[in-house]
């Protein structure tokens, strides 16, 4: 129980401290997360099933200042399924943002040390979600679990608290790699006939 008060009040305490100018900057995102990133999805269940699909993440700085263009493409061919989202900057200087979904969803985000996450519950299915540069790639991961059914231990004293634990059903992670940018073929000019 110490141990969690004070986990809760050094929490609060960082959310309530002024933040310097080189703290701003470390959370806000960076300019080298734009560009277009590739790799393998690797799924995994809590039955030890798996699966693995191609995965892209393209980022690009939208028209207006405040947000970019957030596209995630699963499977290739047929398959293929582009989800076009946006990244709006909330307070970058407390590392806010929201991913619209661009059909009325709306989920919030928060960046931090080098890592963009969020979390969000869908039909008694809490998902978080982590963004995270390491080194040259771009790591996703989603853990997701369901919440109709949590276990609750603890309680049994005055000063031990009831703790809901949500198992993980599903992990999913892909660690991406920026892709080389393609430069247009340049037309020949066709020679005029004598």
């Amino acid at each position: 129980m110490r141990y969690f008060l004070y986990f809760f009040f050094f929490a609060l305490s960082c959310t309530t401290q002024a933040q310097s100018p080189q703290d701003s900057l470390s959370i806000q995102i960076p300019a080298d997360w734009v560009g277009k990133w590739a790799g393998k999805l690797n799924i995994v269940n809590s039955q030890g099933n798996t699966n693995a699909v191609n995965m892209e993440l393209h980022i690009s700085r939208h028209d207006s200042t405040d947000r970019w263009n957030w596209t995630i493409v699963y499977g290739e061919g047929e398959r293929r399924q582009e989800r076009k989202y946006q990244l709006l900057s909330q307070k970058p200087a407390k590392g806010w943002y929201k991913i619209d979904e661009k059909n009325g969803i709306i989920l919030d985000a928060f960046f931090a040390q080098n890592t963009l996450a969020n979390i969000f519950e869908v039909e008694n299915n809490m998902l978080t979600t982590l963004y995270r540069r390491e080194g040259k790639h771009l790591v996703f991961e989603v853990f997701m679990c369901v919440t109709k059914s949590p276990n609750l231990t603890g309680g049994n004293k005055p000063d031990v608290p009831v703790v809901r634990s949500y198992p993980v059903r599903v992990l999913q992670r892909a660690v991406l790699k920026k892709m080389k940018a393609t430069m247009p073929e340049k037309s020949t000019p066709k020679k005029a006939p004598k």
